[in-house]
């Protein structure tokens, strides 16, 4: 059962996407479900999404937005497809001042595999079961 466990995680493939402050986060799994992992509205770098702002919108590079996971979640886990707008009008405002994006984290699940509670649970072998 483990070579079997292990081949099959292989296939759980995890996507990154950037947006800047005011457009849309666009996440996508063909055939499949997508499970957020994790998500920022802020800024860790300086260098993303600068392209055209004053540097002072860019200093800090400590900025996250502590409730930024569970709105991503609510709109998007479950689905093959769904669409985030990244503006402070959907998360707080974490740095007064800075230039944000939404950095958003994913996988897409297999059919047959169903998250609930942090934890992947395997239909074919119910004995089985992940825990993050």
């Amino acid at each position: 059962f483990f070579s079997l466990f292990l081949q099959f995680l292989f296939f759980i493939i995890s996507f990154s996407v950037v947006t800047c402050h005011g457009g849309y986060s666009y996440l996508k799994c063909e055939n499949s479900r997508i499970q957020i992992n994790t998500a920022n509205y802020g800024r860790t770098d300086k260098t993303t999404c600068s392209e055209g702002r004053p540097n002072e919108q860019l200093q800090n590079s400590n900025c996250y937005s502590p409730n930024a996971l569970a709105p991503v979640s609510k709109s998007c886990n479950g689905l093959e497809s769904c669409e985030v707008f990244a503006t402070h009008t959907v998360f707080t405002d974490p740095c007064f001042g800075i230039y944000k994006y939404l950095a958003i984290s994913y996988y897409c699940l297999p059919p047959g595999v169903r998250e609930s509670n942090e934890a992947l649970f395997f239909p074919c072998m119910p004995q089985l079961s992940i825990f993050f």
